[in-house]
């Protein structure tokens, strides 16, 4: 089992079945205590506004499994960058309907990116990233 710190020796099997073989990563939510949810998107799927509802609403529902106490205070934080997924009016009515604050990410700022398509989570002050739509 890889500790997440360590390159992976070149012996050690890849843990990625061969249906995810043909997807590409789209969403990795994860704070400082562990992954909190991830999904896969077939190959050719355009991540857009509908798709990222989609990932939107499963990631509501794995915070609430999985840090209930924190999905009933709603004292978790999303940061994801400005594509446009991120900044389309329905993704934005649906994070105000549910009450998920967004920590807001300023537009041109280089200096403060993400890493490529990522979003982040905070969770009960601890803050963590991921790698998201």
């Amino acid at each position: 089992m890889h500790n997440g710190r360590l390159p992976i020796p070149h012996n050690q099997k890849s843990s990625v079945s061969p249906n995810q073989e043909s997807q590409q990563c789209c969403g990795l939510f994860f704070y400082i205590r562990g992954i909190v949810h991830y999904e896969f998107v077939p190959i050719g799927q355009t991540v857009n506004q509908v798709y990222y509802l989609e990932v939107m609403e499963r990631l509501r529902e794995k915070v609430r499994q999985k840090r209930p106490e924190l999905f009933a205070k709603n004292s978790w934080i999303l940061h994801h960058d400005n594509a446009p997924a991120h900044t389309a009016l329905s993704v934005k009515d649906f994070l105000a309907t549910k009450q998920i604050t967004v920590l807001e990410h300023p537009a041109f700022s280089p200096d403060l990116a993400l890493a490529p398509t990522s979003s982040k989570i905070v969770l009960n002050g601890e803050l963590g990233a991921g790698i998201g739509a």
